[in-house]
């Protein structure tokens, strides 16, 4: 049986299916505006992958079943008849399974992608192999559950002397993909095996849905969504009380020029201890303004005794490890066991955040609400000048950070002091989860302040 499908592209879609039949490109990222054609782009991929090479398997993923069988699926079965191919001759649709078996053996998997707590690395996905995987409006989608559908990419490549291709489609979105595709590419540094495309809502090749669609997003209000959605905007800026940028919490891990030096090789040891309610520590190392090393203890729920002295002997063996002088050593004293690691520690510096804060210059100090609003802004500045450095090479990691330091916004605005968000809207914005990670980067904050003004200097 022979089937001839013809495919007239828009130019962005053109050049998505140059990268999606090349022999270099593994992975292709068409994300932008909504409308752009993108879903129908991967419908009309998978179909013509599946036909042209018999007894493959393909992978079309969601974050939601509903979305897949209500949107996705919706597409592929207008795909299906836009083409001519009928159910019953040309393939068979399982709609309790979510696959579609074609007549010459290949066959497509649609499935779900959910983050589960419990099963953070996605093993429910087993081991089954993929010739090719389509992850649709992937900013929901977690990292990792892109990293194993990757993995995965193998079955019958070589037979039909293929390489791994997965293609993502998405709105701009200020997550993993903007850090793995939209801002490498923006600053030419994207790997060479990946492709990013950007796609506007006037990219789609039905010009009577353009006019019906740009209507539709031209009447969104709200300007952030509409820039979204209508303009393809990956830069934009959630509201006015944004304390950090994207793109500069992106860089943390390219700013490879701050190389230690003599003049900042200063050494630090930041720890955030464990609190009631949960039952890790996570203490930095930091040369200079760079993250060197990480640590995360886990603790017992209920030994804080146990947990504190386990707290002290790893930032002992941390001091010895990397040469820390004892006062360069700043513990979270409001932490639960934060006082008992400053006790053990004799001579380290104790960080509370709700003290007055510093005086910085021959001004009066009160501009900031408290010590730790001071040193969140000082962070503001320092990260928007590229001038912190994480040299810890874990995506995740990476991730999480940016996402604690989203969760810290300035806060009354309107009012004399500068404030920022409260514990309880931090912990909101986090899903109920504490900013471990960024409060080590808040505290590293202390010295920097300190330095910054020296009422006796005009004595030396």
């Amino acid at each position: 049986m022979s089937l001839t499908i013809e495919f007239k592209p828009s130019y962005k879609q053109h050049l998505a299916w140059q990268k999606l039949e090349d022999p270099k490109t593994s992975v292709i990222c068409y994300g932008g505006a909504a409308g752009g054609g993108k879903s129908y782009l991967g419908c009309i991929w998978k179909i013509q992958r599946r036909l042209k090479y018999k007894g493959t398997r393909g992978l079309i993923a969601r974050e939601k079943r509903v979305n897949l069988v209500d949107s996705t699926l919706v597409t592929y079965r207008k795909v299906l008849n836009l083409f001519n191919l009928k159910e019953g001759i040309h393939y068979k649709m399982n709609n309790q399974r979510l696959t579609c078996e074609f007549y010459n053996g290949s066959i497509e998997l649609f499935r779900q992608l959910p983050f589960l707590p419990s099963d953070p690395d996605f093993h429910y996905l087993g081991s089954v192999e993929y010739t090719d995987v389509f992850l649709e409006e992937a900013s929901q989608i977690k990292e990792k559950a892109f990293e194993v559908t990757k993995s995965r990419t193998r079955w019958m490549l070589s037979e039909y002397n293929l390489i791994p291709k997965v293609l993502i489609t998405c709105n701009p979105s200020q997550d993993w993909l903007y850090k793995e595709f939209y801002y490498p590419n923006k600053k030419g540094t994207l790997e060479a095996d990946r492709c990013f495309i950007p796609a506007l809502v006037t990219d789609n090749p039905d010009p009577a849905f353009v006019k019906v669609y740009l209507d539709s997003l031209n009447k969104i209000k709200d300007p952030i969504l509409r820039g979204r959605l209508r303009d393809g905007d990956w830069d934009y800026t959630d509201d006015e009380k944004i304390l950090f940028r994207q793109d500069n919490l992106v860089n943390l891990v390219h700013n490879t020029h701050l190389r230690i030096n003599a003049t900042n090789d200063k050494r630090y040891i930041t720890a955030d201890t464990a609190r009631y309610g949960k039952d890790s520590t996570v203490i930095y190392v930091w040369y200079g303004l760079k993250v060197h090393e990480r640590v995360q203890l886990e603790h017992s729920r209920d030994n804080l005794v146990n947990a504190t002295n386990q707290t002290i002997e790893k930032i002992k063996e941390l001091q010895d490890k990397h040469s820390v002088f004892r006062n360069n050593i700043i513990i979270d004293e409001l932490g639960a066991g934060g006082g008992g690691v400053i006790d053990g520690l004799s001579g380290c510096t104790a960080f509370v955040g709700s003290s007055k804060p510093k005086q910085v210059n021959d001004n009066l100090f009160e501009t900031y609400k408290n010590l730790k609003a001071q040193c969140v802004y000082k962070l503001s500045e320092l990260i928007s000048n590229n001038e912190i450095w994480l040299a810890i090479d874990n995506p995740e990691l990476h991730q999480k950070i940016i996402n604690e330091a989203k969760a810290h916004k300035k806060h009354d605005i309107d009012k004399d002091k500068l404030s920022i968000t409260t514990k309880e809207e931090i912990k909101e914005a986090l899903n109920g989860n504490s900013p471990d990670d960024f409060d080590n980067f808040i505290m590293r904050m202390l010295p920097e302040i300190k330095s910054t003004y020296d009422p006796y200097a005009a004595f030396y």
